[in-house]
């Protein structure tokens, strides 16, 4: 049989009926004494004071904050519930990018970039690829699959990098599978 306990919050839900561990938060070694939804809500409300609003913000810049945010972050489920949000607010998204590009702060950092050895280096990649469409020698992005998942190509990938002599070693990948190569350290891959 299963063990139980009974939450020490006078006004729960559950009014001093046992309930299994499972409902109850482990703290150290030992269950807390509030089940989890009073506990939440007693979180909920500690927040609130100018104590627990002291709290959380030292909490929150504490390098352990930082370094669980970043691991959340880089894992698959936090990646997933990073793509789900900037779906759910791709206008919002799309809005703010073009409004910062025209800012005086975004026309710096596009300055920037152009003008670092590597901004010089990618810029000379994608003339490249323009110029070898026009003459013919690559066919235009939009008669590509992408190499990778099969939908409709967005872009070139430059899987060899931007040198000189192999400005032209590219292959069709469509915009999210473009992110994974850079992600994964571009892993060369010929094109098909």
């Amino acid at each position: 049989m299963e063990e139980t306990a009974i939450c020490s919050n006078p006004a729960c839900s559950f009014g001093g009926i046992p309930q299994p561990l499972s409902r109850f938060r482990v703290s150290g070694k030992k269950r807390r004494g509030r089940c989890k939804s009073c506990e939440t809500e007693y979180q909920r409300q500690y927040r609130k004071t100018d104590k627990g609003k002291a709290v959380y913000t030292d909490y929150n810049h504490s390098d352990i904050a930082k370094a669980r945010c970043l691991a959340y972050d880089r894992s698959d489920a936090g990646k997933q519930q990073k793509n789900k949000y900037r779906a759910s607010r791709a206008e919002e998204y799309s809005a703010y990018y073009r409004a910062y590009n025209r800012s005086e702060s975004g026309k710096r950092t596009v300055a920037r970039y152009a003008a670092s050895a590597k901004g010089q280096a990618v810029m000379r990649g994608q003339l490249a690829v323009r110029y070898a469409i026009k003459r013919g020698e690559i066919s235009p992005i939009e008669t590509q699959r992408c190499a990778d998942c099969g939908e409709q190509a967005t872009s070139y990938h430059h899987y060899l990098g931007y040198s000189d002599e192999q400005l032209l070693d590219v292959v069709p990948v469509c915009h999210k599978c473009h992110k994974a190569r850079h992600l994964t350290f571009c892993s060369p891959s010929p094109m098909t």
